[in-house]
């Protein structure tokens, strides 16, 4: 009878171990698919992005500076978005992103979103990010957690000014479209 229950006893610490050893796996593929699916949705806003006809670009280069999100941009190669192919880059600094047509920022990145954006004006480039108050600090699209749900908001104002149109069936969906003033 001591020999069966030491043998349970044994079977649950094994299992206790194994499940901490798994803990970090665990957070890491919720991590790694929070990232894809942000990836996804930044390349379903640039769908439904027009840019202007002047931007004559034979790829639409997707840049992201944060290399945790490497994998879920990785899973838009080989897609088009009007029939151009997305080509992507991992961008280090603010003066790499002038070939950029979709820059996605991560909130790890928010010391260099002032620099970004300044660097950004009047150039049509639809900018992306996860971080709260994205949109007030001058993004365009803010991707929101509610109701453990990944939801959005539209700065239509900065899109206009950068010469973007953002789909109408696209506003419908966002939780908060910030206007003109």
């Amino acid at each position: 009878m001591v020999n069966l229950f030491l043998q349970h006893v044994k079977s649950w610490l094994w299992l206790a171990v194994f499940g901490l050893l798994l803990l970090p796996l665990i957070a890491s593929s919720q991590q790694s698919n929070s990232e894809a699916i942000k990836a996804a949705l930044s390349y379903n806003f640039a769908k439904y992005t027009h840019w202007p006809e002047t931007s004559g670009h034979e790829y639409l280069t997707f840049c992201y500076f944060n290399s945790a999100y490497r994998n879920g941009f990785e899973k838009l190669t080989n897609k088009t978005v009007a029939e151009k192919k997305i080509r992507l880059k991992q961008v280090t600094s603010v003066n790499d992103t002038a070939q950029c047509q979709l820059i996605y920022v991560d909130n790890q990145d928010r010391h260099k979103l002032k620099r970004l954006l300044l660097y950004l004006d009047k150039k049509p480039i639809l900018t992306v990010s996860d971080m709260t108050g994205f949109i007030d600090d001058g993004g365009m699209i803010e991707i929101v957690n509610q109701d453990n749900k990944l939801r959005f908001k539209v700065n239509l104002e900065q899109l206009e000014q950068q010469g973007l149109m953002l789909s109408s069936q696209v506003l419908k969906l966002a939780v908060q479209v910030k206007q003109k003033k």
